[in-house]
């Protein structure tokens, strides 16, 4: 009798394990929202559903001569310059899903690199509430943007615009009055008084069509405000000068905040190139100027003065 009895336990205990076990096979009813940590060396590049071209460097250690690829909506993998840069171009994804592809990159049968396309899919944002920090996406009321600065433990702030572009800040030398460093709403009050402003200042004409729909706020941000993005990008709540090593010191903050900008199907905010700001630089070695304006990359957080008739990128900003 007992030992039936402790045949009997095995037995369910067995049973129990069976079914213990086939539950843990089940896929998890969450879907993670960063991509997953790769099990090999390889580079992670990000991109948004609508799908563009993006240059990276994989360092092999020589330029690559081929490349391994079975995604088909990864259309174009070419060398973009001298030695391991390469271009990469991707196909809208018109799901919600996000999807990867790894691209086995190799100069030889030894040196070989792994990376991982991420292309997000077509997420729909939805409607966020106060209190904000650095980083969050914002919207309310139609106006959608990555916040950049708080103030009042979150409640107000500033936001930037989910996509930029690429204009040069004037048709003509002329003095605008766009004299403010920390306020580009008086800037762009300055410019409509002038006769022909839209197509004589492309980038304010740019900013101040983000104000349709209902939406009103938006505007070209002073160089100041600029510099107060240049903080919010590297994680921090204010300006701090230019620094050398920032790309090492912020770059874990400015990822992020890069994700979240292409997970909004926007554009990141590329450190390489200049933003322009709506202040005019009017003093070009103790005279007066009327043909430059303050620049700032987003780098290191350098400002200096360029001409109006150079190309440079836009954001629009807006207060909250």
């Amino acid at each position: 009798m007992k030992k039936t009895f402790n045949k009997l336990i095995q037995f369910l205990l067995f049973t129990f394990s069976l079914v213990f076990l086939a539950g843990c096979d089940e896929e998890p009813s969450v879907k993670p929202v960063n991509p997953p940590t790769p099990s090999l060396p390889q580079d992670t590049v990000y991109f948004a559903a609508k799908g563009t071209t993006k240059e990276i460097s994989v360092p092999t250690g020589f330029g690559w001569r081929e490349y391994l690829c079975e995604a088909s909506w990864v259309v174009d993998i070419t060398p973009a310059g001298y030695g391991s840069t390469i271009s990469f171009t991707l196909q809208p994804n018109e799901s919600t899903t996000e999807r990867t592809a790894q691209i086995i990159v190799s100069v030889d049968e030894i040196a070989k690199r792994t990376v991982l396309i991420w292309q997000y899919g077509k997420n729909a944002i939805m409607p966020t509430s106060a209190p904000y920090s650095i980083g969050d996406i914002y919207f309310e009321n139609g106006a959608a943007g990555i916040v950049y600065k708080v103030t009042n433990d979150g409640k107000h702030g500033m936001i930037v615009s989910l996509t930029d572009t690429v204009c040069n800040w004037a048709k003509r030398y002329q003095e605008t009055g766009c004299t403010d460093l920390s306020n580009g709403v008086n800037n762009m009050n300055a410019i409509k008084q002038i006769e022909n402003w839209q197509s004589l200042y492309p980038p304010f004409k740019w900013c101040d069509e983000w104000n349709v729909g209902g939406v009103t706020g938006w505007y070209f941000p002073a160089i100041g405000e600029m510099r107060d993005l240049y903080a919010g990008f590297s994680g921090l709540s204010k300006y701090m000068g230019v620094n050398v090593d920032a790309d090492i010191l912020y770059r874990t903050a400015r990822n992020k905040f890069n994700r979240t900008l292409l997970f909004c199907d926007g554009d990141e905010i590329k450190q390489s190139y200049y933003y322009v700001s709506s202040s005019e630089h009017n003093e070009t070695n103790g005279y007066y100027d009327n043909s430059r304006v303050w620049y700032i990359e987003l780098l290191l957080g350098i400002s200096h003065n360029g001409d109006k008739f150079g190309f440079g990128r836009i954001r629009a900003v807006r207060a909250f």
